[in-house]
């Protein structure tokens, strides 16, 4: 029991840690973000905030889905923070939420790095797909009602 109180407080106070830094690195910037900040309205941040939740649901729910295939089942929490989790970390340098998918898989779910990576290129080719296809829907949609774009 004495671990699990330890480990709880760990886990509070680099989360303390976390945002004491952010705030201690980002003093300086806040002053350019005071008027701009205070012109967006609460509902445009309310709409924002659960599209960006609904938007990480589907991508975390795509994810438990495709590992489906490797025979892999991941709970609500595990997909859900795992696509966090990569939100976060593709802010870093060389993908580092995707590599941290990837190590979370090897060592939890032992999920070779070469099933891995055929996710990784399924799951890209089908959003390129996708993405485009909408894309091309909606070019011709505008193109036919609006007259936007003309063919050369």
């Amino acid at each position: 029991m004495k671990n699990w109180k330890m480990d709880y407080i760990l886990k509070v106070a680099l989360i303390l840690l976390f945002i004491v830094s952010l705030f201690w690195i980002t003093y300086d910037e806040w002053s350019l973000f005071q008027g701009k900040i205070r012109s967006i309205s609460l509902l445009s941040i309310a709409e924002i905030s659960v599209l960006f939740i609904f938007s990480q649901c589907i991508n975390g729910y795509m994810l438990k889905e495709f590992l489906k295939v490797f025979k892999i089942n991941l709970k609500f929490q595990e997909w859900f923070g795992l696509i966090s989790i990569q939100s976060l970390g593709n802010y870093l340098p060389l993908s580092a939420g995707l590599a941290s998918n990837a190590v979370y898989l090897n060592l939890n779910k032992q999920l070779s790095v070469y099933n891995f990576v055929s996710y990784v290129a399924g799951h890209t080719m089908l959003k390129c797909f996708t993405f485009g296809t909408i894309g091309l829907l909606l070019i011709s949609y505008r193109t036919i009602f609006y007259n936007e774009f003309k063919p050369l």
